[in-house]
C-alpha cells in the first residue's frame, strides 16, 4: 500500500494545486498576515509551541502543521467576530487567547474523546504560564466543545468563551477543504495498514462525511466562508476519485 498511496498522494498535491483558494484568504489577507506574524513572535505562543512541538507532530495527521493553521485561522476569526460584537479589548489578546486555543486543541488526539481529555490537559499546563483564569476558562471551554457532531455540548463560561469556542471550531473545520487532501488524509494514512480496496472503499463515506459538515459551522465568519472550503474539499475528492480509478486502476 506504500507505494500506491504515494502515488495517490501526487495525484492528490496535483490536484489540490490546480483548485481555487477560498475567498477567506483574498477577504482577510492582512489580518492573516498579522495573525501569522503574531503567531511567530508572540513570547506566550512561543513558549507553546516550544513546549509542545514534540506532542503535537507526533498527533495521528493532525499534527503541529494542522495545529498552526487551525490556531492563525482561528485567531483571525476571532478578532472578526469578538469586533462584530463590539468586543473592547485588543487584537493582541484575541489573537493571544485564540491562537492558544488552536494550538492545544488536538493535543490529546490519539486518546478516545480526545477533546474533553485535551481541555483537561490544557487546563493544568496552562495553569502554570496563564494569569487570568477567565482566560483558561475560555481556552478550555473551545477546546472541549471543537468536535464536530458532538451531543454533549457544555455551556460557555462566557460570551467571549462562546465567541472563541465556535472560532475554533470552524477553524478546525476550515481544514476539512483542501487540507484534507493536501496532507491531513495521507498523515493519517500512515498509521493505518489499509489495502488500496479498503480506501477506495472508504471514499465514499468520508465525501458524505464532507457535504454533513457544511452545516454546521457556528460563527457568522465560519457560515459565510465555511462551505465554499467544504465545496472546494469536494470538488476536489471527485476529481481525485476519478483520477485514482483512471490512472491508477483502483476502485
Amino acid at each position: 500500500m506504500e507505494q500506491v498511496l504515494e502515488e495517490i498522494k501526487k495525484i492528490a498535491i496535483e490536484v489540490v494545486n490546480e483548485s481555487r483558494e477560498p475567498a477567506f484568504y483574498k477577504d482577510y489577507n492582512e489580518l492573516l498576515k498579522r495573525s501569522k506574524i503574531f503567531f511567530a513572535q508572540n513570547d506566550l505562543i512561543r513558549k507553546i509551541r516550544g513546549d509542545l512541538f514534540e506532542t503535537l507532530q507526533d498527533n495521528f495527521g493532525h499534527g503541529y502543521g494542522h495545529a498552526k493553521k487551525v490556531a492563525i485561522e482561528a485567531g483571525v476569526i476571532f478578532v472578526i467576530e469578538m469586533e462584530r460584537a463590539g468586543g473592547n479589548k485588543s487584537e493582541e489578546h484575541y489573537l493571544s487567547i485564540a491562537q492558544s486555543a488552536g494550538l492545544l486543541h488536538d493535543i490529546c488526539r490519539k486518546e478516545k474523546d480526545h477533546a474533553k481529555k485535551g481541555a483537561i490537559y490544557s487546563r493544568s499546563y496552562l495553569a502554570n504560564i496563564l494569569p487570568d483564569k477567565n482566560n483558561i476558562d475560555s481556552i478550555v471551554h473551545s477546546i472541549a466543545n471543537h468536535e464536530a457532531f458532538c451531543s454533549s455540548y457544555e455551556p460557555p463560561p462566557s460570551f467571549e468563551a462562546l465567541i472563541l469556542s465556535g472560532s475554533l471550531y470552524d477553524s478546525d473545520k476550515f481544514r476539512w477543504g483542501p487540507d484534507n487532501f493536501s496532507h491531513m488524509l495521507w498523515a493519517m494514512l500512515e498509521h493505518i495498514d489499509i489495502s488500496p480496496a479498503q480506501f477506495m472503499g472508504g471514499y465514499k463515506r468520508g465525501i458524505d462525511s464532507l457535504r454533513k459538515i457544511k452545516k454546521t459551522f457556528r460563527t457568522p465568519t465560519g457560515k459565510k466562508y465555511g462551505p465554499e472550503f467544504i465545496d472546494t474539499g469536494i470538488e476536489i475528492g471527485t476529481i481525485l476519485f476519478d483520477r485514482i480509478k483512471n490512472e491508477l486502476g483502483i476502485g
